[in-house]
């Protein structure tokens, strides 16, 4: 089981070393390395597989922050437990910290199950918001073929698979590429044309191995 804590506010890397020193609190990642913590700008995330190792980093992170002036805002700050029927609450500054099921993190839709369906939701939506942006350019004669695929490939996919490393394939995200591609060669209902085709004619991988090299390059 792992625990999540996300804090918005401390950002010194000092602060990050004094809190996870000398302590194996990390979770295990590969063979050679157990990451204690995840950053990004300002939202740090601190991860460990126990109850009493997240609470332990959580109080050493207020206090190490507190000495440089720092301060960690537990409005800000929530604790999500992976698959742990009855979780107990991770405390900061004598009070509970929120326990939610979902919270958005970095764009993305962490769940206490592990479950992806809500973000895949999510990306999808704001995949197809971007596809109608650029519905003139697909029906446009002026384009070549090469460059909406560039378009689609830079501005859809990227919108799309932004953050998937995580996810299941579904059939959801195979039949938003098919039917893109389609709509940008213009093949129409009455045109068969296999899904295995037109992916070779568009020269694109399927969904599924585009999700699994993501998820190879992740790890």
């Amino acid at each position: 089981m792992s625990y999540v804590g996300v804090a918005l506010q401390p950002d010194d890397d000092w602060v990050m070393r004094q809190t996870t020193s000398d302590r194996p609190w990390g979770i295990r990642w590969t063979l050679f390395s157990s990451p204690d913590d995840l950053d990004f700008a300002d939202d740090l995330a601190l991860v460990s597989y126990t109850h009493q190792h997240m609470q332990e980093k959580t109080t050493r992170l207020s206090m190490f922050s507190q000495e440089v002036g720092l301060n960690s805002s537990q409005k800000k700050t929530e604790v999500m437990m992976m698959n742990v029927p009855k979780p107990s609450p991770v405390k900061m500054n004598g009070q509970n910290l929120p326990l939610p099921k979902e919270f958005t993190y970095l764009g993305s839709t962490v769940r206490h199950d592990g479950e992806a369906g809500s973000d895949i939701r999510s990306h999808l939506n704001r995949a197809r918001n971007t596809c109608r942006m650029l519905s003139n350019v697909w029906k446009s004669s002026q384009y070549s073929t090469k460059i909406k695929l560039r378009l689609y490939l830079s501005c859809v996919l990227s919108t799309l698979l932004y953050g998937s490393e995580y996810w299941r394939m579904t059939e959801k995200l195979s039949t938003f590429q098919t039917k893109n591609l389609r709509r940008i060669l213009r093949k129409f209902w009455s045109e068969t044309i296999s899904n295995q085709h037109l992916l070779a004619h568009c020269n694109q991988d399927s969904m599924g191995t585009i999700i699994m090299q993501g998820q190879r390059g992740w790890i």
